[in-house]
């Protein structure tokens, strides 16, 4: 006769939820902190879009003048780098906390960096982008974009009276 051995399944003892990780992690209690962690990453990605969306432009002076326009978008690279924090924060959780506690140290972490990462890329963006005066776009020069924080756009729209 054969034995069969049943491995013990780690459950929280407040909740009786099986986590697959470490006995003093309660299922809940990190999938709410993850739900806020993604909440608040998902809000700071909206604000992004629509305090980094600029435009702003220059009419030419006379018959023969072009019109100069400067347009701020956001950049993928933000949206990309707060996916990578996301995307990290759930197999570190699995992988390196053994408790509720360090669990939520991990998920606090990632909300200050996702934080830090969308607010540096407003206030540089924006900054950049009032910084830049609309009667320099008529004369030709070197414009320091704000990239990786923000993408912009420079057009030149000939003038239709030629």
């Amino acid at each position: 006769m054969s034995e069969t051995r049943e491995t013990p399944v780690p459950v929280s003892t407040s909740t009786g939820t099986s986590t697959g990780t470490s006995p003093g992690l309660d299922a809940a209690a990190v999938l709410a902190r993850v739900q806020s962690l993604l909440t608040f990453s998902f809000a700071a990605l909206v604000l992004y879009s629509f305090m980094v969306a600029s435009r702003t432009g220059s009419l030419g002076r006379g018959p023969d003048a072009d019109s100069f326009s400067l347009t701020l978008h956001p950049s993928p690279l933000i949206y990309f780098a707060v996916g990578l924090v996301l995307c990290r924060t759930i197999p570190s959780v699995l992988r390196r906390a053994a408790s509720e506690t360090e669990a939520a140290r991990i998920i606090r972490r990632s909300t200050i960096t996702v934080g830090i990462i969308v607010f540096v890329s407003i206030v540089v963006s924006v900054l950049w982008f009032a910084l830049i005066q609309p009667e320099t776009l008529a004369h030709p020069g070197y414009f320091l974009y704000p990239f990786p924080f923000g993408t912009a756009d420079f057009s030149t729209d000939p003038s239709s009276t030629r």
